[in-house]
């Protein structure tokens, strides 16, 4: 019987079950994360390292959205208009 216990503990491991912090909102994973650090305060360092690479990363298709807008209103009438 214990034997039955390992199988289904490893089975959720092996990504079985699906993982319960990808289903959290926002609010909730930043309370995950705040308790989790004071728990252990050795983490705060890499997690503040994290932050500030998330922080500094280009969202390279947000800035591709944005200039196919700026094309597009190039092209436009009003564009024209203001531009002669």
């Amino acid at each position: 019987m214990a034997r039955e216990g390992k199988t289904e503990g490893r089975a959720a491991q092996d990504g079985a079950e699906p993982p319960l912090l990808g289903l959290l909102k926002p609010d909730e994973a930043a309370s995950v994360l705040r308790r989790l650090l004071e728990v252990h305060s050795d983490l705060s360092s890499e997690a503040e390292e994290i932050a500030r690479s998330l922080l500094h990363q280009v969202d390279y298709q947000e800035v591709a959205a944005d200039g196919r807008l700026i094309f597009h209103w190039l092209g436009s009438s009003s564009a024209s208009r203001l531009w002669g």
